[in-house]
């Protein structure tokens, strides 16, 4: 399969020696879903660094990143799900009942929605949440959030 992000993300700054580890997610019901197992970073071979870039590319535009506090706001979330939207909507509009019945129609719907094998992020040390949920839950426009400890995991 593949390996994902998950990102620790909060409303207030985060101290270095306070970021999230793969050791916390042993018990996450909600990582353990997705994943086969969760690592940090050096243990994957990646570096922090590219794993932040990694994570500012797949959300592109829709974020600007202030590198001074290691933070993103969020400036057009609608961006984030134009895609995904089109993409539904076309699946609706032509939508038979063979395709219906097809799981992997279904499955593709469901992607489109909101990916459960992406990136994940770790709200403040509540939750974890697929990235598409989190941002339909806890972002708007000119929201602000702190990147914290990143680890990889193995769908």
């Amino acid at each position: 399969m593949s390996h994902c992000l998950i990102v620790e993300l909060s409303e207030e700054p985060i101290d270095i020696d306070e970021r999230v580890t793969a050791y916390e997610f042993e018990d996450d019901d909600d990582i353990q879903y997705a994943a086969d197992y969760v690592q940090d970073l050096d243990e994957y071979g990646r570096t922090y660094e590219e794993a932040v870039e990694d994570f500012l590319g797949e959300l592109g535009d829709v974020v600007t990143y202030d590198k001074g506090d290691n933070s993103i706001t969020f400036n057009d979330i609608e961006k984030y799900f134009e895609e995904d939207f089109n993409k539904v909507k076309d699946m609706v509009a032509n939508v038979t009942m063979e395709k219906f019945i097809n799981g992997s129609w279904v499955y593709d719907l469901k992607n489109h929605i909101c990916d459960r094998f992406g990136t994940y992020i770790y709200h403040t040390g509540e939750c974890s949440y697929p990235l598409a949920e989190f941002i339909r839950d806890y972002a708007r426009n000119g929201s602000k959030f702190y990147i914290g400890g990143i680890c990889d995991y193995h769908c």
